[in-house]
């Protein structure tokens, strides 16, 4: 009697040890999906190590749910970094894989990926036919924020054939859907934005940023609105908010150089990138402030710069032509040019 008692206390803390161990390998991988999640639209190439810590350990523990989640992620990864050959084959094998662990919202998120791969590609039907498809499958799993963002590139794919009523037709099903969502309260913006009725516009983007005070695009676009409704000031407070938040981005504080140059002075504008160019030694900038000195004639000085700006950087000359037409027509250019022209 006492042997199979022993016997059976063995075989109880063994059976819950290897429970415990099985929860405690779960509650891991998922841990490092979450810290992947957080970082990778900022820093990719280290988030990618959590995720493939992650596979490792899903397909170590024979865990098909949590391994079609890390194989959808390093998809995901791909696709942020454009490189979407490589992308759509982590997703069809997701799908595979979820499938067989019955995991919805990863066939959905998978099937939705694809299809915005198929948009930035120009494929609009297929794009059509696997965010549908999509939306088919979040609708009946009541998966009611990935529905959200599915009816959102919905919009996105008819933005991007001129399609403007369908477009917010998709917005606001995507609001309908997840009134919590501060993208489609932004797609919402920029459509009545374009259809010049600003007030429902600013009022769209201010829900947005009740629902998210810290994301650049709210305040990228909100600057844009306030603009077409000529209060440049909140305009300019805006934009200078947004890149508060992402100092980094050059392309952001070239579209606020052209938004003083609608609105201000030339030698307000210069005086902003000369400060910009203290911070950040970058060609594109150069480029620019060349482009605002030949608008003020003062071309000494601009010739100067311009071919500074060649001997760092010949390749993206044709900056100078997108930030001041004119220049085509200079001859000066023109000859600095050819000089640096390469062979």
């Amino acid at each position: 009697m006492i042997k199979f008692k022993l016997s059976f206390l063995l075989v109880y803390l063994l059976i819950n040890s290897t429970i415990i161990y099985g929860q405690s390998e779960t509650k891991k991988i998922e841990s490092l999906i979450d810290s992947f999640l957080k970082i990778v639209e900022k820093n990719p190439d280290s988030a990618y190590t959590y995720i493939e810590k992650a596979t490792i350990l899903s397909q170590r523990k024979k865990d098909e749910f949590l391994l079609s989640r890390c194989v959808y992620n390093k998809g995901y990864y791909h696709y942020l970094l454009k490189d979407f050959s490589t992308a759509e084959p982590f997703f069809y094998k997701a799908i595979t894989i979820a499938k067989k662990a019955n995991n919805q919202k990863i066939i959905t998120l998978s099937y939705n990926q694809l299809g915005r791969i198929d948009l930035e590609r120009g494929n609009y039907n297929s794009s059509l036919k696997k965010l549908l498809y999509a939306l088919s499958i979040a609708e009946k799993n009541q998966l009611t924020k990935n529905q959200s963002y599915i009816l959102i590139n919905l919009g996105n794919l008819y933005e991007n054939q001129t399609d403007t009523l369908k477009t917010i037709e998709y917005y606001q099903k995507g609001v309908e859907a997840d009134q919590q969502n501060p993208d489609a309260w932004l797609g919402l913006a920029i459509c009545f934005n374009h259809l010049k009725e600003h007030q429902k516009a600013y009022v769209a983007i201010n829900t947005a940023l009740n629902l998210d005070s810290e994301d650049v695009d709210l305040y990228y676009a909100k600057s844009e609105i306030e603009e077409s409704l000529g209060d440049i000031e909140s305009a300019v407070e805006s934009m200078r908010i947004a890149m508060e938040l992402d100092g980094d981005d050059i392309e952001l504080k070239l579209d606020y150089l052209e938004m003083l140059r609608r609105n201000f002075e030339l030698i307000e504008v210069l005086k902003t990138v000369e400060f910009f160019l203290e911070e950040h030694k970058n060609e594109k900038l150069l480029y620019f402030k060349v482009a605002v000195l030949l608008e003020m004639n003062k071309f000494a000085t601009a010739y100067h710069l311009f071919e500074r700006a060649l001997a760092n950087d010949y390749d993206n000359h044709t900056l100078l032509f997108s930030f001041f037409n004119e220049a085509k027509n200079d001859q000066n250019i023109l000859e600095l040019i050819d000089l640096y022209k390469k062979s």
